[in-house]
């Protein structure tokens, strides 16, 4: 069983430049920050393998990451549908009106 830290949430008063003062809560502010940069670092790492990863497929696949990585973002969310419009209807109009 993990042991909980009590921690004081008691306002800090810090002056804003101006006439005003906030209350910050400074010991929250340096409990949290550790986890903080840990996600930070680990989605900083996570975006850089993502990219290295998607330009080998691309390579591999032929197609440009660009679409690669397009075709990605509309299958991890849940504009599927509405991207493959878009797509049919950018390719019609290429064909149609391009040169």
């Amino acid at each position: 069983m993990q042991e909980q830290t009590q921690v004081d949430t008691t306002p800090t008063r810090l002056s804003t430049g101006g006439a005003t003062e906030k209350s910050v809560k400074i010991s929250v502010v340096k409990n949290g920050t550790s986890s903080l940069v840990n996600l930070y670092i680990s989605a900083h790492e996570a975006k850089e393998d993502f990219s290295t990863s998607l330009k080998a497929v691309a390579e591999s696949a032929g197609v440009l990451p660009a679409v690669l990585r397009k075709l990605v973002k509309a299958l991890a969310g849940d504009k599927f549908d509405t991207a493959r419009k878009e797509v049919e209807q950018l390719a019609m109009v290429f064909e149609e009106a391009g040169e």
